[in-house]
C-alpha cells in the first residue's frame, strides 16, 4: 500500500533574496537619475523636484538594500522570523 506524503514546503530564502536584488538595483537605478538630473546643463520642467525625490528613493532604498544584507530584519522582527533560516 503507498502512502501519500504530505509535506509543508519550507520557506525558502528567495523572498530575501528578491529584497536584497531589487532594492539594489531600485537604489542604483535612483542613484543614476538623481546624479543625471544634478548637472547645470540638464534642463526640463521640475527638474529639482525630480532629483530631489529620485534622491530621497534612492537613500531609502539604499538602507533597506543595506539592511536587509546585514540581516537587520532578524534583529528589528525577533518574534516574527522564528521559522525563516
Amino acid at each position: 500500500m503507498v502512502n501519500p506524503i504530505n509535506s509543508t514546503p519550507a520557506q525558502s530564502k528567495y523572498g530575501r533574496r528578491r529584497i536584497i536584488r531589487d532594492s539594489g538595483y531600485t537604489a542604483v537605478a535612483t542613484g543614476t537619475i538623481c546624479g543625471i538630473t544634478g548637472f547645470r546643463q540638464i534642463r526640463f520642467p521640475h527638474k529639482m523636484k525630480v532629483h530631489k525625490y529620485s534622491a530621497y528613493i534612492a537613500a531609502i532604498s539604499t538602507f533597506l538594500h543595506w539592511g536587509a544584507a546585514k540581516r537587520w530584519d532578524k534583529k528589528i522582527f525577533k518574534n516574527n522570523n522564528k521559522n525563516i533560516s
